[in-house]
């Protein structure tokens, strides 16, 4: 009972790599308007991405004739590439370091990205270009990462702390992803050594 008739497995396998190369350029300014200040500034321009797609699929069917013979069939497409370019949004940062005299330091910075101005180009393909990107445009939105930490100095010893607040990019989600790390360290003149561990909790939202 529920046996298909002429039917013992079937196989379907799809092969996809992606290369490329991308470029992109930082600029980015310090202040110290006092000694124990330092402020900062910096943009990040878009990466621009040129890639390739190579892909192949192939589908294996066997089934068993009622005389117990076993029939196999195979098939596999033609190879097939694709070329495209990606460029993602702007990075925009500002960021603070309060200096403790000898004790050690406080940090945060402050991110913005709007992950809607990342676009696709297609060659020729102008219909399915402008769908790709207005379905970015219309599903991620602008955020604001922030990141802090500290560090303590007590003697050859170096103690550290820090955390990030990530904002999902994905527009109608609330969800701010949160990472922790915590560290150690010994500084001398001829060596220094450094321990650290990172916890995070994410949240991730998938949309089809």
């Amino acid at each position: 009972a529920g046996n298909v008739p002429y039917f013992d497995n079937l196989a379907y396998r799809e092969y996809l790599s992606t290369t490329g190369t991308g470029v992109n350029f930082k600029l980015g300014m310090i202040f110290r308007p006092i000694h124990e200040l330092r402020l900062g500034l910096s943009a990040h321009t878009p990466t621009f991405f040129s890639l390739e797609d190579n892909f192949t699929s192939s589908m294996s069917y066997q089934y068993t004739l009622e005389d117990g013979d076993v029939v196999e069939a195979a098939g596999e497409s033609p190879d097939g590439y694709f070329n495209y370019k990606l460029s993602t949004p702007w990075r925009f940062s500002g960021s603070a370091a309060v200096i403790i005299n000898k004790f050690g330091f406080i940090s945060g910075e402050v991110e913005y990205v709007d992950y809607g101005n990342a676009a696709f180009n297609y060659d020729n393909f102008a219909a399915e270009e402008r769908e790709v990107n207005n379905a970015i445009l219309t599903t991620f939105k602008p955020v604001l990462n922030i990141r802090a930490g500290a560090e303590i100095v007590y003697d050859i010893l170096r103690f550290r702390g820090g955390a990030a607040f990530l904002p999902s990019a994905i527009d109608g989600d609330n969800t701010i992803n949160h990472t922790w790390s915590i560290g150690a360290g010994i500084v001398q003149q001829a060596y220094f050594l450094d321990l650290a561990y990172r916890f995070g909790k994410i949240q991730n939202t998938y949309l089809l």
